[in-house]
């Protein structure tokens, strides 16, 4: 009972690092398709700022700015077993305070719960927001300021609590009187969400492309980490 009990969660977090290092390249990918894809359409940072302008490239083009949101949701839906993963490993591993890292795993499944809601409710709310512009230009820009803003907060609040989670890893990767390179690249990366999620929400600037390599990167090396220790 015991050996398949074992089975199961080497299965498990084999599994979920997989997801993980999938998650990364859809997140990579993602990068890519705005830069490539959206731009190519006519999608540039000054068209997204002017309210007006943005409306009226969401009415041509609103199915390919959705898709960007499929893919966002997807990137975070797979990443959802990861920090329940992550705990099975330091249970394993022998780390001693199984409340914290409890604690740690809800906070980042979380995390990726409100990242994957923030991204339906923007691809749900991208049409609408289309169809509105024909009839009615002042109504369309109230809708996508309540959509966007809605969507981005939540969206910077999952991000955040993923970062809380990634510093609750690094906890137990950085050992006294050793350095642990994968344990402080992951304060770094808390540290990046932190101040980016931040400088975002309140208009300081705006780098949540450099954020998306930076979790792209993570996620690619937790799910190559966690598979390590299983294996």
């Amino acid at each position: 009972m015991n050996n398949s009990h074992h089975s199961t969660n080497h299965y498990f977090v084999k599994t979920a690092g997989l997801l993980s290092i999938f998650s990364g390249i859809i997140l990579t990918g993602i990068l890519f398709y705005a830069i490539i894809v959206l731009n190519s359409l006519g999608l540039t940072f000054k068209i997204f700022e002017e309210r007006p302008s943005f409306i009226g490239w969401l009415e041509k083009n609103h199915v390919a700015y959705s898709i960007l949101w499929i893919q966002y949701a997807f990137s975070a839906i797979i990443m959802l077993p990861v920090p329940n993963a992550s705990s099975h490993v330091l249970h394993h591993s022998g780390s001693r305070s199984s409340s914290l890292i409890k604690i740690t795993h809800i906070i980042g499944s979380c995390g990726f719960l409100i990242v994957l809601a923030s991204s339906i409710f923007l691809y749900a709310s991208s049409p609408v927001i289309a169809r509105s512009h024909a009839s009615d230009m002042q109504h369309s820009v109230l809708l996508i300021e309540i959509f966007e803003s809605l969507g981005l907060n939540f969206r910077l609040t999952g991000e955040l609590m993923i970062g809380i989670w990634l510093l609750g890893l690094a906890a137990y990767r950085i050992k006294k009187n050793r350095v642990d390179n994968f344990g402080w690249f992951l304060v770094f990366s808390f540290l990046c969400i932190v101040v980016i999620t931040t400088a975002k929400a309140v208009g300081f600037f705006d780098f949540e492309p450099v954020l998306m390599v930076i979790l792209a990167a993570t996620y690619i090396w937790v799910g190559i980490s966690i598979r390590k220790k299983v294996s």
